[in-house]
């Protein structure tokens, strides 16, 4: 005997009910979820970066001061004045 197979959606008809789309999160979404951001460039990119003082996250809440091309790290200044570093291995540097 062999299988079956029933159209489920044969009397089916169209409603206007939406099921949710994908939708990317915002930087400032992002950090309230998940608390950080993964760098895309410089020494540091592919990790994730943190204040490591205040525990701000958000990539806007940094400046880029420093490229420190001996050492391979980026440097970070948190809008709370803290000045911290990360990097090509991961790294922080304090």
């Amino acid at each position: 005997m062999g299988t079956v197979k029933k159209n489920l959606l044969e009397n089916a008809k169209k409603t206007d009910k939406k099921a949710k789309a994908f939708q990317k999160l915002g930087e400032d979404q992002l950090e309230e979820v998940s608390g950080g951001y993964w760098e895309d460039a410089g020494w540091a990119a592919g990790y994730w970066i943190q204040c490591p003082k205040c525990g701000r996250s958000a990539k806007s809440s940094f400046y880029t001061e420093i490229s420190d091309n001996n050492e391979q790290v980026d440097g970070y200044e948190c809008k709370c004045g803290y000045v911290f570093g990360v990097d090509s291995q991961g790294n922080y540097w304090e």
